[in-house]
């Protein structure tokens, strides 16, 4: 230091700055930041400074962000919010930001280092960019070498992928916590704009959703303890003892209606995270292909199973990330997932859990699938599928509503309106599992959905799942941020493997969930009309069921034949036979499908399906 008092040139301009306080302060400015984007606030800005954990986020408006910006930027979520919160996740590495001494020319040196490495911004304001200032209070300077200083240059490093000690402000956040955060500084911006604090030319005459609507009903669940979630009249059960939400769970668990062309189950979600048969196992992997551990691991690689997977970090300390995905092993998935729930203790699973909102209790039931194929049309499939239906409990301790998600859309219906059926302990609801998509439906039926429609005929078996109560610090696999699932949506025809329950909005937000959906009898019906059914004969010949078909007369239009979904029934094997598909050429042909190796072919159930995925009546044809 000279001495000298420095001296500095008037700027022009919005200069947006970011206080400190480690990932906290940082969450807080993105919910704010979030608000000012969406009225275009943002643009014009001249220079970023951003302190302590905000500098992380001053980075990422720095280098993601295709400055001059002219209104709103569109990618914000994937591009500044959604990497921020990823970020909040994860603790840095411990060591120093810079490895080696400052040259002589100091603060000056580590300025142009950081505009040139780290954004590559040297020519930053002649180019119309902002100026980007950044600070930290736990910035470290590595010890001075035998050699001078001078002869060294910085080494710039930024480190976020390891967990380490130290650092507490920058310890990682849980999600409620994230949630809260970032709501708080979306409203406080709104409210600063709407008093007339930041200046902007039109906003909405009602306050905007923040990113996350429903944050209130995930605070830690402490608070929830010393009060009761039930209200007064319906903190009893039958018997006149306290009724606890356990108890609820278990009494009001959904009665499921399965398709009698239907070869999955809802199991435990550890067919999927302990997969293994012979050489054949399930993997974890990083977004390009890394991968993370394996139910069979090589020599010193870590081993996939439940209790590995976790909300911030895996057992062995890693960071888990939301593009994480499981992969489950080539093969046939069908079989891989019937022999799965054959082990004991895998099979016919629901987790529940109760979470109030709206003032109310509500049940929430989720289901798992090993894979999806909507119809077993070969439409819609992707590896791993959860489902989920709710109930909300009225005043006098019982059901009073039900909610249905059906991909992502909330159907709802009034407890009188819906079918149910009677347990040991009293009525509970009938869901009726679509085929292949499993989407909850409250009726045997065709309905629309996305690339084919969703259907049940009624006649599969019936059951009901053993309940798994997820407690009120619920495990950390149902936390975790990763795809139960390896496959990604690149045609339209296509679907995506699901995040878990916690990162769905009606895991937080129950009542807010039902009240945007729509009453189920306002739900669109499928029109379209069904194909013609033709004469089916059914033969053994080696190894292979044989299915002959033969139409009288081709269907036109929507009703034209388009594809045979078919399985070959062994006995004993009625409900869960392996399921496939064949095109339909011309008005008569044949099928073959594996025949049952350990049991003797009695049938071939089929159904013909439309072009449009209309099915036809389902068939069981005896073996001639």
């Amino acid at each position: 230091m000279t001495g000298e008092t420095p001296t500095f040139g008037l700027r022009r301009g919005t200069l947006l700055c970011l206080s400190g306080n480690g990932y906290r302060g940082a969450i807080f400015h993105l919910g704010a930041l979030t608000r000012l984007n969406e009225l275009g606030l943002l643009a014009g800005t001249e220079t970023i400074c951003g302190v302590g954990g905000s500098s992380i986020l001053g980075a990422l408006l720095a280098t993601r962000i295709p400055w001059p910006l002219h209104g709103a930027f569109r990618a914000w979520p994937e591009e500044i919010a959604e990497p921020m919160r990823e970020i909040s996740r994860r603790r840095p590495r411990g060591r120093g930001l810079l490895a080696r001494p400052l040259a002589s020319a100091g603060a000056a040196a580590l300025e142009e280092r950081y505009a040139r490495e780290l954004a590559g911004w040297a020519d930053a304001e002649a180019r119309g960019l902002p100026r980007v200032v950044f600070g930290a209070a736990g910035l470290q300077l590595g010890r001075m070498a035998s050699r001078s200083a001078d002869e060294r240059e910085p080494d710039v490093r930024w480190e976020l992928d390891e967990p380490a000690t130290g650092g507490a402000g920058l310890t990682p956040l849980p999600g409620h916590e994230r949630r809260r955060l970032e709501n708080e500084g979306y409203r406080l911006a709104d409210a600063a704009l709407r008093e007339g604090a930041l200046a902007v030319a039109a906003i909405e005459p009602l306050p905007p959703d923040p990113p996350h609507p429903a944050w209130e009903t995930e605070q830690p669940r402490r608070a929830s303890r010393r009060r009761s979630l039930l209200p007064r009249r319906q903190r009893r059960g039958s018997e006149g003892d306290p009724a606890k939400p356990a108890e609820l769970l278990q009494r009001y668990r959904p009665f499921l209606q399965h398709d009698s062309l239907e070869c999955y189950r809802p199991d435990s979600v550890a067919t999927i995270a302990e997969m293994e048969i012979g050489p054949r196992c399930n993997t974890l992997h990083r977004a390009g292909g890394e991968l993370i551990a394996s139910v069979l691991p090589a020599s010193g690689a870590a081993r996939l199973h439940l209790g590995y997977l976790g909300e911030a970090t895996y057992a062995d300390g890693r960071p888990a990330r939301s593009d994480d995905y499981l992969d489950e092993a080539g093969g046939s998935h069908a079989r891989d997932a019937c022999a799965m729930r054959r082990r004991e203790g895998y099979g016919n699973v629901v987790y529940g859990r109760s979470v109030s909102g709206g003032g109310r209790l509500w049940l929430q039931y989720w289901l798992f699938y090993y894979y999806s194929d909507k119809c077993f049309l070969n439409v819609g499939r992707h590896e791993g599928d959860w489902e989920m239906v709710q109930l909300r409990l009225g005043e006098d301790g019982r059901p009073d509503e039900l909610t249905l998600n059906r991909h992502g859309v909330a159907e709802r219906a009034s407890w009188e309106r819906i079918e149910r059926a009677q347990g040991d302990d009293g009525e509970a609801p009938v869901i009726y599992v679509g085929r292949g998509s499993h989407a909850p439906l409250p009726r045997p039926g065709t309905y629309p959905a996305p690339q084919a429609p969703d259907h049940n005929d009624g006649h599969g078996p019936r059951s009901r799942p053993r309940l798994v109560a997820v407690p009120a610090e619920s495990p950390g696999w149902l936390r975790w941020p990763g795809r139960w699932g390896a496959t990604r949506r690149r045609e339209a025809f296509e679907g995506d493997s699901p995040h878990g329950p916690a990162q769905q909005r009606q895991w937080a937000d129950p009542a807010g969930f039902h009240a945007a959906g729509r009453p189920l009898e306002q739900s669109p019906r499928w029109e379209a009309p069904a194909p013609p059914l033709p004469r089916f004969e059914a033969r053994r010949e080696g190894n292979q069921a044989i299915l002959s078909y033969s139409f009288e007369a081709p269907g036109t239009g929507p009703a034209a034949p388009g594809r045979i979904v078919a399985a070959a029934l062994g006995e004993g094997e009625r409900d869960e036979a392996i399921v496939h598909c064949f095109g339909v050429e011309g008005l008569s042909g044949t099928c073959a499908m594996p025949a049952p190796l350990d049991s003797r072919l009695v049938a071939v159930r089929a159904c013909v399906c439309s072009e449009l995925g209309t099915p036809g009546r389902t068939e069981t044809v005896p073996v001639g």
